[in-house]
C-alpha cells in the first residue's frame, strides 16, 4: 500500500473517531480522539520500525 494512501486511511478514521465523538460531549469526543491519536502513532511507529529492511531486531548487536 502506498504510505500516502495509508496515512490518509488513518487520518480519515481518526477524524470520523473525532466528529462522533465530538456529536456526544465535545470534551470526550477530544480525549477519546486524543488518545487514539497516540495509540495509533505508537502502533504505526512499531510496525513500521519491524517491518523497515534493515531494522534492528531484538537480540542485534
Amino acid at each position: 500500500m502506498n504510505p500516502l494512501v495509508f496515512n490518509i486511511c488513518i487520518l480519515l478514521g481518526w477524524l470520523m473517531v473525532l466528529v462522533g465523538g465530538c456529536m456526544l460531549s465535545a470534551p470526550i469526543g477530544l480525549i477519546v480522539s486524543g488518545v487514539l491519536m497516540l495509540a495509533l502513532v505508537f502502533v504505526v511507529a512499531r510496525s513500521v520500525g519491524v517491518m523497515l529492511p534493515g531494522a534492528r531486531r531484538e537480540g542485534d548487536s
